[in-house]
């Protein structure tokens, strides 16, 4: 396994990953902040219908109406939609989540928690000690799945039913000004997420409207590895 570590398996995922996905929180998958802030391009979505001027005949023409429509759908309509569906969810779900999260409160509690799958292949090729004219390659494919579990106990804000309800509703909707709301409302953000995610860093400074006290007393974590490999030898010598 060490060895496999040295070649570029994959490692671990962060406990701290797999943490953020079972802590007591009320918010979920919906950023109604960040759907309003980009509602002032909704205009843009609209524009489906080619202009007076667009020929068939035209491929110029024709290949720029397709590509501004894919990226419309990719850019626009596709979050806009999932944007919708997931405030939808919170709404539709939001009292019984909140009922969990008040009677589990000051309780010892354990959950578990799964990263997601990661795969990749690792190719190391060498010329045989024996014989100069023949080459060694052997190839591994791999998949590994990191799993955790955590023992803690939390309590919930000292604050009245009204305001606790309105505070986890605004958590629910994501109807909060953190800096990474604030970053993903910057135009062309998510290209440079693409290549080092700032947003995910700005969320450790972020903090919902209502903040559980919490008191870890356990974490661990196991890493599931699957391999399937091939060695071959190739003649590489003249004739």
């Amino acid at each position: 396994m060490h060895g496999y570590a040295k070649a570029g398996l994959p490692k671990p995922t962060g406990l701290l990953d797999l943490w953020n996905k079972v802590k007591p929180t009320l918010t979920t998958r919906a950023n109604l902040f960040v759907f309003l802030v980009e509602l002032r391009d909704i205009k843009r979505m609209f524009d489906l219908i080619p202009g007076r001027h667009f020929s068939l005949s035209d491929w110029r023409q024709v290949l720029r109406y397709g590509n501004n429509q894919h990226l419309n759908y990719n850019f626009g309509w596709k979050p806009f939609l999932k944007d919708v569906k997931n405030t939808f969810k919170a709404v539709s779900s939001y009292e019984k989540r909140l009922a969990a999260f008040v009677s589990e409160a000051d309780r010892d509690l354990q959950r578990h928690s799964k990263g997601s799958p990661k795969s990749g292949r690792y190719v190391n090729a060498w010329t045989c000690f024996w014989d100069s004219n023949w080459r060694a390659t052997i190839t591994v494919d791999y998949e590994a799945v990191t799993a955790a579990g955590f023992r803690f106990r939390y309590s919930v804000p000292n604050y009245s039913a009204e305001e606790l309800f309105w505070r986890g509703y605004a958590d629910s909707l994501g109807l909060n000004v953190t800096p990474a709301n604030v970053w993903a409302v910057i135009p062309w953000s998510f290209v440079v997420d693409w290549f080092v995610n700032v947003g995910k860093g700005l969320d450790t400074y972020s903090s919902d409207w209502v903040e559980p006290e919490v008191q870890l007393f356990d974490a661990y974590y196991s890493q599931r590895c699957k391999y399937s490999g091939t060695l071959t030898l190739d003649y590489v010598g003249g004739g």
